[in-house]
């Protein structure tokens, strides 16, 4: 998975789909999909649940974002360290998609009331 490091910025990790991961010590998650922008603080989140078919569940107080893709496990693990700034979905541009690299098909929130937790 390549990681990029910018001048003034956290690292972060590229994910396919023209989607990113921004790594670093953080008080707080930010979460975009082509459409919407979500800000979730660590304080709220409940648990994090990994299935290595390709679902990354984060459950915060009020919401459940529910990640889709490939080798999601790197990103279970920084979100259980609380090391994760932010997780951006693009929309596609076509690019190959390396194997072994961390893909990330679709982020959805839902408010944890629509979810019946």
């Amino acid at each position: 998975m390549p990681i990029r490091e910018y001048p003034g910025r956290k690292k972060e990790i590229s994910c396919y789909r023209g989607g990113s991961v921004g790594l670093g010590s953080a008080p707080s998650l930010s979460v975009a999909t082509p459409r919407k922008n979500w800000v979730f603080t660590y304080t709220h989140l409940l648990y994090v649940e990994w299935d290595p078919s390709g679902e990354l569940v984060v459950v915060f107080a009020t919401h459940q974002v529910r990640i889709r893709g490939r080798h999601l496990k790197l990103l279970y693990e920084y979100l259980g360290n609380f090391s994760l700034s932010h997780i951006y979905q693009e929309d596609p541009q076509g690019f190959p998609i390396p194997e072994g690299d961390t893909w990330i098909e679709e982020i959805r929130v839902i408010p944890t009331q629509e979810t019946g937790e």
